[in-house]
């Protein structure tokens, strides 16, 4: 093989290794919400009415003209109490955060429903929602709804980290085309507490696209070639 041959190949298998691992990191986002709109609720469980606050217009969301609706019920009659609070805890600049909170005589649940948004294609941002769990308690579900129609059917938590519900996983995975509004309830046993930093469509890239791995899998057979052919 020529020296100019050899340094064309080799090009082209660079940019298709560059390429892969590209697409593999790459994750498009849009923000529902960052949780730095400060709103609380606090509901005492006697009697056992749901208590709301809302809709509150947001600043810290990509959706235009978003609203947020909180809602607390607690359980354990006049001895339960839970708290919903959004906000920032450090100061302004250092971070939403959702708190939900039940003392230890309360099985409560909670919902946040967002709304008044135009009309948006969640599908050409991403493949799923991302919930950002910053802490939970065992045992602890939430339900997701879009449009009021697709569900998600309650899913628990496994721990802190990244929570991603694909749109695959929902009842009507056509809705994300079009969707003008998504509630999230949160159900767990006595006394549980979660805390939450962001809410937002983003891929969910735990395993790689098989586009990605073809490439990747491309250049590093070429690789393999031009080393023998080297030898």
């Amino acid at each position: 093989m020529s020296h100019t041959s050899f340094n064309k190949i080799r090009s082209v298998l660079l940019l298709a290794f560059t390429l892969g691992f590209t697409s593999l990191g790459q994750a498009s986002i849009l923000v529902i919400d960052d949780f730095t709109d400060f709103q609380q609720v606090v509901d005492a469980g006697n009697p056992i009415t749901a208590t709301s606050a809302g809709p509150l217009a947001l600043t810290g969301s990509d959706l235009a003209g978003i609203q947020r609706t909180i809602t607390s019920t607690a359980t354990g009659g006049g001895f339960g109490s839970q708290e919903i609070t959004i906000g920032e805890p450090g100061g302004v600049g250092t971070g939403g955060v959702l708190a939900i909170s039940n003392n230890t005589f309360s099985a409560g649940s909670a919902s946040l429903f967002w709304s008044g948004f135009t009309t948006t294609d969640f599908s050409a941002f991403a493949n799923a929602i991302l919930l950002d769990v910053l802490a939970i308690d065992l045992n602890v579900s939430v339900e997701m709804i879009v449009n009021g129609t697709s569900t998600s059917g309650f899913q628990a938590f496994a721990g802190p980290g990244n929570f991603f519900v694909d749109f695959v996983n929902f009842s009507d995975p056509s809705v994300f085309a079009a969707v003008n509004s998504l509630q999230l309830n949160f159900t767990g046993p006595q006394a549980w507490d979660g805390q939450f930093r962001l809410l937002a469509v983003q891929n969910n890239t735990t395993v790689p696209e098989p586009a990605s791995l073809a490439l990747l899998g491309l250049a590093f057979i070429g690789f393999g070639v031009l080393r023998r052919k080297r030898v």
